[in-house]
């Protein structure tokens, strides 16, 4: 922030009922201006508002900046549809509240633990607390707003007895629950491969990294991943699609 010699004065017009005067750094981010008791700026504040006598709303500033009249959003609330399940599993978040156009985005506080699409699809990527908050940003009229977080418990899976390896060339999935074994056999030519496993969610517009693998020298792996149904999976190595399958 570069200060000025003395404070400057803005005049914004007659304030419009229900609106905050406002400022920004990047016209992207605001907080709201402080009422001042006078029509000086306090040495201890950068910027301040006052009524003047004609009605109009009147900024003390002693930087530059974006400054504005801007509502304030309904209380933005997120919630999970389930906030303790296993890990390697999805769970989905969702928003009520906030006004106007700004996108809406989601963000992990602990990234260790979870991911979170942009779809608001929650995965666990191992035992312990997962964070989530959403953001939703301002737009002409309204100001931007964030949600209090939501706390989602992953727990650590009970390992289970591999299934019989897959005896063609391709994918095989099976399970019966969102937690399934995803078969792979690409065949000898590709043994100690890494591959990239990529799944398309249902509702969703691109596909995500489900998780990254090796082959075994027989060209086969057998992996355990929350896979929702109605999902398609698809195999990659070196960028080119291999294999793929729609989930029951």
């Amino acid at each position: 922030m570069t200060l000025l010699d003395k404070p400057i004065l803005l005049n914004l017009g007659q304030a419009t009922s229900g609106t905050n005067a406002v400022y920004s750094e990047n016209g992207t981010l605001w907080s709201i201006v402080q009422h001042l008791p006078g029509t000086t700026l306090p040495s201890n504040l950068h910027q301040g508002y006052y009524i003047a006598k004609d009605g109009n709303l009147m900024i003390l500033t002693d930087h530059l900046g974006y400054f504005g009249m801007k509502k304030l959003q309904s209380t933005l609330v997120l919630t999970a549809s389930a906030t303790r399940i296993s890990s390697n599993q999805f769970t989905t978040v969702r928003v009520t509240g906030g006004r106007g156009g700004g996108a809406l985005t989601y963000q992990t506080k602990t990234p260790t633990v979870c991911t979170v699409s942009t779809h608001g699809l929650v995965y666990g990527i191992k035992a312990g607390s997962c964070i989530v908050t959403a953001a939703k940003a301002g737009d002409d009229v309204y100001m931007n707003s964030v949600s209090g977080p939501v706390v989602i418990t992953f727990v650590a899976v009970t390992p289970t007895l591999p299934a019989p390896p897959l005896t063609v060339q391709g994918m095989k999935i099976t399970g019966t629950n969102r937690l399934k074994l995803i078969q792979v056999n690409l065949g000898k030519a590709f043994g100690g491969k890494s591959i990239v496993i990529k799944i398309l969610v249902p509702g969703a517009k691109t596909y995500v990294t489900l998780c990254t693998v090796t082959l075994n020298k027989t060209g086969m792996v057998n992996t355990t991943r929350a896979v929702p149904s109605g999902s398609t999976v698809e195999v990659y190595v070196d960028g080119k699609s291999k294999a793929v399958t729609k989930v029951k």
